[in-house]
């Protein structure tokens, strides 16, 4: 999986094609932790494993565990060079990717990046690879999310009595030039609640707690 939130939500169109045309596959995800909790509502993969790659030693920490596992395939979604050791670590006969940032050494089968300089959404960088892999287009590109039961109920008691409809608002990010200001946010949830009624929430991390308290008092 990619490392950051966003980017992994934007790999579900990936998944789920992944899951559709292989109904009988074992597919394990591999990723940082934290992403198990936002993709785990999600019936496209059998297994989660947490694996950190923080340094260059990072992708060989604990390859023992999956080359035990004798993967047939890895399907690399982010394109770092780590991710390409990491892939090699595994010892899976197949490993496909984006031969891209000098890797292509360490892939059995490389899509050639395109060579136009056209931003792309993350989701279709996802998507052409899964198309490219299991030669089948990707029609299906709708981001998805889905609770467990557990999630469902923990998340209504944090609602509760709270007037709906209710948005939700994530107002934080990695770095600060991400971030949209806390009074647009502020401006978007009068606008919401003028023209919807219900209410507006924010959620954050614990590191997030100033850029939230900022987006409640605005």
């Amino acid at each position: 999986l990619p490392s950051w939130v966003g980017d992994a939500v934007m790999a579900t169109p990936a998944l789920r094609a992944l899951r559709e045309s292989m109904p009988g596959a074992r597919i394990e995800l591999v990723g940082r932790p934290g992403l198990h909790a936002v993709l785990e509502g999600l019936a496209w993969f059998d297994a989660f494993h947490t694996h950190e790659m923080r340094g260059w030693l990072g992708p060989f920490t604990g390859a023992g565990r999956f080359r035990a596992m004798r993967f047939d395939a890895v399907l690399l979604l982010p394109n770092s060079p780590r991710s390409g050791l990491f892939a090699m670590a595994t010892g899976a006969r197949m490993r496909l990717g984006w031969a891209r940032d000098g890797r292509g050494w360490m892939l059995t089968h490389g899509l050639p990046a395109p060579r136009d300089r056209e931003p792309r959404s993350a989701v279709d960088w996802y998507a052409d690879l899964a198309a490219w892999a299991l030669q089948r287009p990707v029609s299906d590109r709708m981001v998805t999310l889905a609770c467990t039961d557990q999630q469902r109920a923990d998340g209504e008691l944090l609602l509760q009595g709270l007037p709906r409809p209710i948005t939700l608002l994530n107002p934080g990010a990695n770095r600060q030039d991400k971030r949209w200001p806390a009074e647009r946010f502020g401006e978007l949830a009068r606008r919401l609640v003028a023209a919807r009624g219900g209410s507006v929430a924010a959620t954050g991390s614990p590191a997030e707690r100033e850029v939230v308290r900022d987006v409640v008092q605005a």
